[in-house]
């Protein structure tokens, strides 16, 4: 295995349609149960998602997300509508 031509694989840009990635790394969502009471992010969200940008990840996916309220799994769930 030719690990250094992996490494600037993973480290180059990538297209994925009309986007091109800074680097292949990608954060998958992950639930934090960390939402205000009404479904919105927090102080806590944009500095979690932020350090790891900074941090060079190409693509964040933010966590699991309900259109509606009866499909929260906890009161903290992420919504990014109000209702």
């Amino acid at each position: 295995m030719d690990l250094a031509r992996y490494t600037y694989q993973i480290l180059s840009a990538h297209p994925i349609g009309n986007v091109s990635l800074k680097k292949c790394i990608v954060m998958l969502p992950m639930c934090l149960y960390s939402a205000q009471e009404d479904g919105f992010v927090n102080p806590f969200h944009t500095l979690h998602h932020g350090v790891r940008a900074f941090g060079g990840v190409g693509l964040i996916i933010i966590e699991a997300t309900r259109v509606e309220s009866r499909g929260r799994i906890s009161s903290s769930d992420f919504q990014p509508t109000s209702g």
